[in-house]
């Protein structure tokens, strides 16, 4: 594993960091700071994205404040034109904004929602509640109708308490796991049930499709993982078959490459990674406990692999290698999130209970000799311009990556631009 180093520059500005920074051998200093039980609210003129948040533009500050929830948000959705963002809250509003004045286009009260998604050409916006009831709803008309009506409302499973639902990269299939272990396929817009298989022999924990649209992998409760091809629902291949043989690992995560030629899964205990669609083994990487449980994602390039979870650091893996590259310090408990930028350069983490927010910039490992010691830098929440006193609840930073969205745990949404001079 390579040394990484901490620097406080970037591109030749300086920034405002919260605490002079470790290196990732030594402890991380913590941010002692607690939220404030009145935090400042921040107000300001919304500012539309101008440029995507690259290795060329990787200074980002606060561009607006998306205020109309009263409780935390549970989902976003970005348009496929990039124009619009759904938000849905557990005060039951249902809201889709024009990002390019920060404005409110859609609204709904009194809509339990835990999941929302844009339909095919921006046409439609469907919500899940908790219990699987979808409702599709019509963006032809913006603002539409006071009294409007869905276009149509179907229930994931009829027979089962809801799971966790996916969206196919095509928008076009919705997928619904179950606390009894089956899968539906459902065709959106239109309401059409297009598969339903037993997946699992227990609860479905977890479900993604593949980038491009082929696959469907799941993991169930028993500690099974399997792969299933869309839209039959066939078995692709059982990767972790608990019905065979006893399982020791419990799988939290799965993770498909870029290009959907290896799906990874993680463990408590390690990360396993197969190839596809021969369900070849491809790497088994120890890891310390959990230290994937929150999140497991390949950069878009397809070079790296992070886990990010109940651990203080982030590891990255060299997905050719099969080699840690690096190992990144988090001075809180554990890791709540972490994204890679489209452009695969940079690095967003958030760490539990929500206080802190870095940005790091992975160009020095691209550039960086085997045994060598990149110097990495990292910007933190008090350069972006994000106020103190707030505790964060999740990040996204969707589409072509030029917002990024910080959900405040009590409702507010703020925006992150990349300064452009």
């Amino acid at each position: 594993m390579r040394r990484i180093h901490l620097a406080r520059g970037w591109g030749g500005l300086a920034l405002v960091l919260a605490a002079t920074l470790a290196a990732c051998g030594g402890a991380a200093p913590r941010d002692t700071s607690q939220p404030t039980n009145t935090p400042v609210p921040l107000i300001m003129a919304w500012q539309p994205a101008q440029a995507a948040i690259t290795a060329d533009n990787p200074i980002v500050a606060v561009s607006g404040v998306l205020r109309l929830h009263q409780g935390t948000v549970n989902d976003l959705a970005l348009s496929a034109s990039g124009a619009r963002l759904a938000t849905t809250a557990a005060d039951k509003v249902v809201g889709v904004w024009n990002l390019a004045d920060g404005e409110t286009l859609f609204f709904r009260e009194n809509l339990p929602a835990r999941h929302v998604f844009f339909g095919p050409g921006d046409e439609t916006l469907i919500t899940v509640d908790r219990d699987g009831l979808a409702r599709v709803w019509s963006l032809a008309v913006i603002p539409p109708p006071a009294d409007d009506e869905p276009l149509a409302e179907f229930s994931g499973h009829q027979t089962a308490t809801a799971g966790p639902v996916a969206q196919s990269p095509d928008r076009t299939l919705l997928a619904f796991g179950s606390e009894n272990g089956d899968i539906t396929l459902w065709r959106v817009p239109q309401g059409e049930r297009i598969a339903n298989f037993q997946a699992h022999r227990e609860a479905v924990g977890f479900l993604a499709f593949s980038p491009d649209g082929r696959y469907l992998v799941t993991v169930g409760a028993e500690r099974g993982v399997r792969v299933w091809s869309v839209p039959s629902g066939d078995l692709l291949r059982a990767v972790i078959d608990a019905d065979r043989v006893e399982v020791e690992a419990v799988a939290t995560r799965a993770a498909f490459s870029p290009d959907s030629r290896l799906v990874a899964v993680a463990t408590d205990r390690d990360l396993q990674v197969w190839t596809l669609p021969a369900g070849e083994p491809f790497a088994s990487i120890p890891l310390a406990r959990h230290q994937a449980s929150h999140q497991l994602a390949f950069s878009p390039d397809g070079r790296w692999l992070l886990g990010c979870g109940a651990q203080p650091t982030l590891g990255l893996w060299d997905v050719a290698t099969r080699e840690q590259v690096a190992l990144l310090p988090l001075p809180e408990q554990n890791c709540r999130n972490a994204i890679f930028s489209p452009d695969s350069a940079l690095l967003l983490t958030l760490s539990s209970p929500g206080r802190d927010l870095f940005l790091w910039n992975l160009t020095s490992l691209h550039e960086s000799q085997p045994g060598g010691k990149p110097v990495l830098q990292r910007a933190d929440r008090r350069g972006m311009g994000l106020p103190d006193g707030v505790s964060f609840y999740d990040i996204a930073w969707p589409g072509d990556g030029r917002t990024i969205f910080v959900l405040d745990e009590i409702g507010p949404i703020y925006a992150l631009s990349a300064r452009v001079s």
